[in-house]
């Protein structure tokens, strides 16, 4: 008897264990894939969100480079493989208004001419920042978590202190 309780409460813990996302990965479940977010997410990491199918429940960095060449063939209206600074606008000003914090696609070494590096460089700054567990996959559950980038800075409630002795002038020489 003591040890059928003994063996149901060990299985029941590694029950737990299995259950809890600490301890497991972010491979694509049934739950999951039920739970995917629906309409903008409040991260940072909701940049990659539209790169990610109807059906997918992970983005993987090779399905984030085709889905990203696919965009800057949207955003080029001239066909010429490249973005000027005014066919890089509006979806600079679609970027400002998703409000999640991404940076402008910029012409960043200013050769008047955003190129395939320069226009992927914020989503894939965002895809590693995203990838909690470097398994070059970005999953539902990641994409919903924020990576957190540069914490906020709390205000001190007093002004700082200086340590005694401070207020001395240093001394000259040895």
């Amino acid at each position: 008897m003591r040890l059928t309780m003994r063996t149901a409460m060990l299985g029941a813990a590694a029950m737990a264990l299995a259950g809890c996302s600490y301890f497991g990965d972010d491979k694509p479940t049934a739950e999951t894939a039920s739970a995917r977010p629906v309409g903008k997410l409040n991260t940072e990491c909701a940049r990659l969100q539209p790169l990610f199918g109807p059906e997918d429940t992970e983005l993987s960095r090779e399905k984030m480079n085709a889905g990203l060449k696919l965009e800057l063939a949207k955003w080029d209206k001239d066909g010429n493989g490249w973005l000027s600074n005014s066919e890089a606008q509006p979806l600079n000003d679609e970027l400002r208004a998703e409000n999640v914090g991404a940076s402008p696609v910029t012409d960043w070494n200013a050769d008047s001419k955003i190129d395939e590096k320069e226009f992927g460089a914020g989503w894939r700054t965002m895809f590693e920042l995203c990838d909690r567990n470097r398994n070059d996959v970005v999953s539902v559950r990641e994409l919903g978590h924020s990576p957190n980038v540069a914490p906020p800075r709390t205000s001190p409630s007093e002004p700082k202190k200086k340590p005694e002795g401070s207020s001395a002038p240093p001394k000259a020489g040895y």
